[in-house]
């Protein structure tokens, strides 16, 4: 892997009792309820859930894209009301890769380099070994529109992997790639992962990554609280009730020599 080429600053983060709602026309939903949970340093933390439990919701909420109505965030005991979406330092993938239609592959990826003013030598060198990384070299000169939904994916990662933040937060970033491909972009993320010990939130309805991938595990119920939060080998043997036990070995995915 090209890409890391230097030690990020690590960041730990805290969501104490965490409620969001969201308001249409008079009625008020409440996406997430009374959520807690920590993510130390350096840890890699994945969101497991059924569709419409809050994962999206809670990343939204961490990187400052959505508010919060009850409830507290701390980055590195730091409340979050006190600091700027910039100065949390995080990449946010969302789900939707949220790729300018107007700009090339190159530009695209190169973005957040050039709002922090990266020297243009350095941008380039780094957006040429992000794109090796994850074989979308060929692909820099062309626009959004050109691309299937899994080659747009791996640009959403490029653009993530290439700005070096604290913390990255990922919205299912496997959803559209070839079982191959989705199988060595994991890999990458856990060399990734050993390498910088950066902090990690992801958010996955796939319980074979999250075995793969996650120190600690976060189950969410359906009704957007937490089930059950704590590293793979513990949720994987003692499940604190049968929703959770059921979820994690949902199609008989999950066994001893996933974790």
């Amino acid at each position: 892997m090209v890409i890391i080429r230097m030690r990020l600053a690590m960041v730990k983060l805290n969501l104490e009792k965490v409620t969001v709602c969201y308001r249409h026309k008079k009625e008020i939903i409440t996406a997430v309820r009374d959520i807690s949970f920590t993510v130390e340093t350096g840890d890699f933390a994945v969101l497991v859930g059924p569709s419409g439990c809050g994962k999206t919701t809670i990343l939204k909420t961490i990187a400052g894209l959505i508010a919060y109505d009850e409830g507290r965030i701390y980055f590195d005991g730091i409340d979050a009301d006190r600091i700027t979406i910039k100065e949390r330092n995080l990449s946010y993938v969302p789900q939707n890769y949220a790729l300018y239609p107007h700009l090339t592959i190159y530009e695209n990826i190169a973005l957040p380099l050039k709002a922090a003013r990266v020297p243009v030598e350095e941008i380039t060198e780094r957006v040429e070994a992000v794109a090796m990384d994850l074989e979308i070299s060929f692909l820099l000169s062309r626009k959004p529109r050109h691309l299937s939904g899994g080659q747009q994916q791996r640009v959403a990662l490029a653009r993530s992997f290439v700005k070096r933040p604290d913390i990255y937060l990922m919205d299912e970033p496997f959803s559209n790639l070839e079982p191959d491909l989705h199988r060595r972009l994991r890999h990458e993320l856990i060399k990734m992962h050993g390498l910088l010990r950066a902090t990690v939130i992801l958010a996955t309805h796939d319980i074979e990554d999250a075995f793969a991938l996650a120190t600690q595990i976060i189950v969410m119920n359906e009704n957007g609280t937490v089930a059950q939060s704590g590293p793979p080998t513990e949720i994987f043997r003692q499940p604190v009730n049968r929703y959770v036990a059921d979820f994690i070995n949902t199609k008989g995915k999950t066994n001893e020599k996933n974790i």
